[in-house]
């Protein structure tokens, strides 16, 4: 599911569906136990460009992170540790 939203984010990053791909992308990421290992090889698999998961990552405001149920603060050392394995 995260290379399909991921794909459809890239083509459409700008648009309200692009920020609710966004929010279906870091959703997963902050909740659930994500093997990235196993989802950098499927990005390069498939082809996706992983600078899109970085931007989300780095680019994630107050109102997505209050729509995911965390803050800046919290989500500071998350973004830290994902930011290192992409």
């Amino acid at each position: 599911m995260l290379i399909l939203k991921l794909g459809a984010f890239i083509d459409g990053h700008e648009s309200i569906k692009g920020q609710k791909d966004a929010v279906d992308i870091l959703g997963p990421l902050l909740h659930s136990s994500v093997d990235i290992v196993l989802l950098k090889e499927l990005y390069k698999k498939y082809s996706v460009d992983q600078k899109a998961i970085k931007s989300i990552i780095k680019n994630a405001d107050n109102e997505t992170l209050a729509y995911l149920g965390t803050d800046q603060h919290h989500f500071s050392r998350i973004r830290k540790k994902l930011l290192s394995e992409f």
